[in-house]
């Protein structure tokens, strides 16, 4: 019997919130979850995938030879909403049966966060990997032997700027706890790298990276016929060297999406351990190990990856090239254009920032419908993040610049947030004798904006009208209310100025003259959109010459016709809010010899508010958030 052998790595990220911004109270809105035949509930989505019983036990109970990530706000969390569970993966990290790995405070994607300021990059970074030294590796580091430490890239989002400042500040924190020379290990998806068929190999001198192989990944996370998963497996066994590496959101494996999935793993797992029979014959069974355990015994035979700048692990979105074989929804590729899942930008050509358009399901009413809408939503979203971060830390940062010991007290303040020192007693320890609630409203503004709001989910998914939007800005926006509070107490006049800035970014949002400037910068491919129409809908445009262009039931009818044969692979109706009559029109007198520039200004228009409010609903979201914050304004 040959044994292989499998690692494999869980990414505990952070729980969906619906959070106040200002107060930082939680949502307490009822959620259910149904685990093995468990039906555990809760107060709200985030505490009902911590709470006993539920999603968390399992991971924790299944995690013995694997290694694990769990972001710090979770695992402070998890203590307080499960402290037995918590207490129990100490246990076995502490024990040596399970090997955890650091990631960043607030789940930022990295190399975005880098390009939006570096210095609260690596403030994250220092926050970030003092919490794991603190509580875990101070303990379980050897002095004596190499020291290795991991780290999760969330979202497995690389750039070798980013990969340098993680290492950079790890053995700045490893050196402060008496460690010199770490050696990182990095977690990367196979697609992110030249070199295929290799599960572990070195990016640069003591940087270490952990491949998974995606096809046997994808199926766990998203299968659940034991069959199914099992076929890939036993290919893979039989095929591929070992060792095989395999690696997923933790709450794959705990039943979070699926509520069978535990059962269907233990099963799958005791068959691998039991061994599969090849097509020579040959017998081959999986034998479990942490990724720790690999590396320290492969470390003086690594060979150096190569690793794709610019690229995720889930860095998809659906094209709409006309060219691609298949129907819209299999058309997936990677961009490899600075994260374009998260910053919606396609390219940027001439200092203009191409957008794509996001094409997904969604239950209308009582029937399932097409939504066509353009990413530029996210590009704005960023945009918020960015301009109102840089603003809040230019002052913060100037009032600790003026005592001695603000830096200090900066990099310190994770102690606050997640192992829950006293606030009062560290500013004291720095700052001696200052104006206490100054000192705290500048960093509680500063933890808020700066980073918590970096939380990379929101842009992940199709829509601006979502919960995790919600929670990113409404941290931004109250955070930014804190700090105009704090600044009016202090008697300082820059108040005024945040407060211009979040009335023309958020109060005002596409109305001010700061959204019109940002607006002449992006390019929303109307012309993409419309090749894509064309060609799919297999129909002779040129009868658009014969149509009355004003004759709007006509005219609708047609734009209708043209939308609907394009995306009929869909297999349902394109949403008919989402149908830009106004292109359709400009078609049809482009056709007929005939141009009105207005169309052409009216259909970017309309792409734009349906990319900000694709429900057209009555306020946009940015609008809703800032209105409920501004209620907080203390100011006179």
């Amino acid at each position: 019997m040959i044994e292989k052998i499998l690692w494999e790595h869980r990414h505990g990220y952070q729980p969906r919130r619906i959070i106040d911004g200002f107060k930082l109270k939680e949502r307490e809105r009822h959620a259910v979850r149904k685990v093995r035949d468990r039906i555990i509930h809760g107060l709200n989505e985030c505490h009902v995938v911590l709470a006993p019983g539920s999603v968390y036990d399992e991971i924790i109970n299944t995690v013995d030879n694997r290694s694990i990530n769990i972001e710090p706000i979770t695992l402070k969390m998890l203590k307080e909403y499960n402290e037995e569970a918590y207490n129990e993966l100490l246990d076995k990290v502490f024990s040596g049966r399970t090997w955890i790995v650091a990631t960043a405070y607030s789940h930022p994607i990295q190399p975005l966060m880098r390009s939006d300021n570096r210095d609260n990059f690596l403030i994250n970074l220092y926050w970030s990997w003092s919490f794991f030294f603190e509580l875990f590796y101070k303990y379980i580091l050897d002095k004596t032997s190499p020291p290795i430490v991991g780290w999760w890239m969330p979202e497995c989002a690389y750039t070798k700027e980013a990969m340098e400042d993680t290492y950079k500040v790890a053995n700045e924190v490893a050196k402060e706890y008496g460690f010199n020379d770490i050696n990182l290990i990095l977690f990367l998806d196979d697609r992110q790298v030249k070199r295929k068929g290799v599960s572990i190999g070195f990016i640069k001198d003591r940087v270490i990276v952990a491949i998974r192989d995606s096809a046997l990944s994808n199926a766990i996370a998203f299968n659940s016929i034991l069959a199914d998963i099992l076929c890939i497996f036993k290919d893979k066994l039989c095929n591929v060297d070992s060792p095989i590496g395999e690696m997923n959101d933790a709450e794959c494996y705990g039943g979070n999406y699926d509520p069978n999935k535990p059962i269907i793993l233990e099963y799958l797992y005791r068959i691998l351990e039991d061994g599969v029979r090849c097509s020579d014959g040959k017998i081959v069974r999986i034998k479990m190990k942490k990724i720790i355990g690999i590396v320290l015994e492969k470390l003086d035979r690594l060979n150096v990856v190569d690793v794709y700048d610019n690229t995720s692990w889930s860095d998809y979105v659906p094209t709409l090239d006309p060219n691609l074989k298949g129907s819209w929804d299999t058309a997936l590729i990677s961009k490899g254009i600075f994260f374009p899942r998260w910053t919606g930008i396609d390219y940027i050509e001439d200092g203009v920032v191409k957008t794509y358009y996001l094409i997904y399901r969604q239950k209308i009413g009582d029937r399932i419908q097409l939504r066509i809408v353009n990413s530029a939503w996210k590009v704005a979203f960023n945009v918020i993040r960015k301009e109102l971060s840089n603003k809040v830390y230019e002052i913060v940062v100037d009032y600790l610049d003026r005592v001695r010991g603000g830096s200090k007290l900066l990099r310190e303040y994770w102690r606050v947030l997640l192992i829950g020192e006293d606030e009062e007693k560290l500013i004291r320890i720095h700052l001696g004798d200052v104006d206490l609630d100054v000192y705290s409203g500048l960093l509680k503004a500063y933890s808020r904006v700066c980073q918590d709001s970096y939380i990379s989910c929101p842009t992940f998914w199709w829509s601006i009208e979502n919960e995790l939007v919600e929670t990113s800005l409404s941290l931004i926006a109250g955070g930014t209310v804190l700090l105009i509070n704090t600044l009016f107490k202090a008697g300082d006049n820059r108040w005024k100025n945040i407060l211009k800035a979040y009335r023309e970014i958020l109060l005002n949002f596409d109305k001010s003259s700061f959204w019109a400037k940002f607006k002449k910068c992006i390019d929303l491919q109307l012309n993409l959109l419309w090749d894509y129409i064309e060609r799919k809908s297999r129909v002779n445009t040129n009868f658009l010459s014969r149509i009355d262009p004003t004759d709007d039931y006509e005219v609708n009818l047609v734009a209708r016709m043209l939308y609907n044969m394009a995306f009929r692979d869909a297999g349902h109706p394109v949403y008919e809010g989402d149908i830009n009559v106004h292109l359709v029109k400009l078609k049809i007198l482009e056709a007929r010899g005939e141009g009105y520039s207005h169309l052409a200004k009216r259909a970017i228009a309309f792409e734009w508010n349906k990319s900000i409010n694709p429900m057209f609903g009555e306020k946009n979201i940015v609008v809703r958030i800032a209105e409920k914050h501004y209620r907080y304004l203390e100011v006179s």
